[in-house]
């Protein structure tokens, strides 16, 4: 398969009282391209059972995984890498849409 690498110089995720925001990823490098700055950097952690995206769905549901989703749509996607394991292109799995 294709490797690639996506590095952040920081990542700091505040607690439980700001809903997990993920607060910040510092500086990216690497080959596979930022898929996170943009769309999830300051936005709190959706899970099944706590809904904390800008979306009026719970896109952890729609998604089959937690993550700092800005929006369940794929033009706001960005990136999960909680998704369920499959090949294809599918918005249930596994993503890092600059990649």
């Amino acid at each position: 398969g294709i490797r690639a690498i996506a590095k952040y110089s920081d990542f700091l995720v505040a607690g439980p009282k700001e809903k997990y925001l993920l607060r910040s990823l510092g500086a990216f490098s690497g080959s596979a391209g930022d898929s996170m700055t943009e769309l999830h950097l300051g936005m709190n952690f959706t899970t099944f059972d706590e809904d904390n995206d800008k979306s009026s769905n719970n896109c952890a549901v729609l998604r089959y995984a937690a993550w700092w989703f800005r929006a369940c749509s794929h033009t706001e996607f960005g990136s999960s890498l909680n998704g369920r394991h499959m090949q294809g292109l599918n918005n249930t799995a596994i993503n890092w849409t600059s990649f």
